[in-house]
């Protein structure tokens, strides 16, 4: 007999697991009329039509009441509208009142650009970053090998960070004289200019580095790789190398979209270098962080930076970790604990969000692929995958790609 998991119907429901569990108990109790499936030692909800009938009910009835003594009015901070530009301001409302999430993207502005570098300062030595850099480093001698007949290379590094991740890599291309333009793709100003700093620290005020503020979910970027100032697109012993290292891909709402848009940017001849950490039952755990496994808990409160530009107070929800088997993606999300009305006004426009207790906020996502699914997708997205390995320990995946061509 078929039965829902709680994690299932939470999801499925947008209420909390915890909000299920009141139902599952209620039903045992014979208050509800939901069918029950009882093994012994826990209660499930079958998966019936008229149980899914009543469960669209529960929820919705649980969504239009209000508790007008707990319902909290507010308006986001005078930092908000300083921090972010209106179609950023836009971009967010819309993502609360249609998916629930404020995108990862606005936590590297108004201070979460240096809250990263700090962090990725003091772990970039430990963990999955030592394992990325390592890896990285042992798949050099296949591109150098693919790149003998060029003089010259461009490296295009989308979602660039700090740049400590592919440090090593740029110092190898420089020792053999090869690198003509570094260019940093990120949404966060700052974190260009970060990356600017340190790569004039690391390697000199005549390192040529290019910054370029992209959302590298929406935006292509052929307006650099075929021009001719900045690549040397033109000339025959000139190679571009696009970089999406250090898992960052497995952060966007938009997998595929991420990689087309690289497919729509780049020419024949260039080559797609992607990083991304496997799915393992050791990556579905690391929720909890500490040990340094993922972004650490040190680092929760950059994610959390958001809610409190929009003035959620820290008790108004609760902090929820899981891991979805339905989408195969990890989650952080706010929990609210009352209702919530967030009013948003500027000179163009006023917009109420209107947020229940029990919504849940997604902060933080990370999805999870294994390696024969990076390859399909790689493949159906028109990549020619021309090579392939995984870090020794299989937590890490990288992968070599070209344009297929007719």
């Amino acid at each position: 007999m078929k039965y829902l998991k709680n994690i299932e119907i939470a999801e499925l429901y947008k209420v909390s697991p915890n909000t299920v569990g009141n139902w599952i108990e209620a039903a045992t109790e014979q208050k509800n009329s939901l069918q029950i499936f009882n093994d012994g030692k826990r209660a499930f909800i079958l998966n019936t039509t008229t149980n899914h009938l009543l469960l669209k009910e529960m929820s919705s009835r649980g969504r239009k009441f209000k508790n007008m003594r707990s319902l909290k009015v507010i308006q986001p901070k005078p930092e908000f509208y300083k921090t972010f530009s209106q179609d950023q301001i836009l971009d967010i409302v819309r993502s609360l009142e249609v998916h629930k999430e404020i995108d990862m993207k606005y936590s590297y502005f108004n201070g979460g650009a240096n809250e990263w570098h700090e962090y990725m300062e003091r772990n970039i030595d430990e963990g999955v970053y030592k394992i990325v850099k390592d890896t990285l480093l042992l798949n050099l001698p296949y591109i150098f090998e693919l790149i003998k007949p060029y003089k010259q290379v461009n490296i295009i590094d989308i979602g660039v960070g700090d740049g400590l991740t592919v440090k090593p890599v740029i110092q190898e291309f420089i020792k053999r004289g090869l690198l003509k333009s570094y260019i940093g793709i990120d949404y966060s100003h700052r974190m260009l200019e970060i990356a600017k700093n340190n790569m004039k620290e690391w390697f000199g005020d005549n390192f040529n580095f290019i910054g370029l503020q992209k959302d590298f979910e929406y935006d292509v970027f052929q307006n650099i790789i075929f021009n001719n100032q900045y690549t040397g697109v033109n000339s025959e012993d000139s190679i571009n190398i696009v970089f999406f290292i250090g898992n960052t891909i497995e952060n966007t709402k938009r997998y595929s979209q991420a990689l087309q848009i690289i497919n729509y940017s780049i020419g024949n001849k260039d080559l797609f270098l992607l990083n991304q950490r496997l799915d393992s039952d050791k990556a579905r755990l690391s929720l909890y962080f500490g040990n340094n496994t993922q972004a650490g808990t040190d680092d929760l409160g950059r994610r959390k930076m958001v809610l409190d530009l929009l003035n959620i107070n820290e008790d108004y929800y609760d902090i929820e970790r899981l891991y979805s088997d339905k989408d195969k993606i990890r989650y952080i999300r706010a929990v609210l604990k009352i209702d919530l009305d967030i009013v948003f006004e500027t000179p163009t426009f006023k917009k109420v969000i209107n947020l229940a207790s029990r919504d849940q906020i997604t902060i933080w996502r990370n999805g999870h692929h294994s390696f024969p699914d990076v390859i399909q997708e790689l493949t159906k997205l028109g990549f020619d995958v021309m090579h392939a390995s995984t870090s020794s320990d299989k937590d890490q995946i990288i992968t070599i790609s070209k344009l297929k061509t007719v």
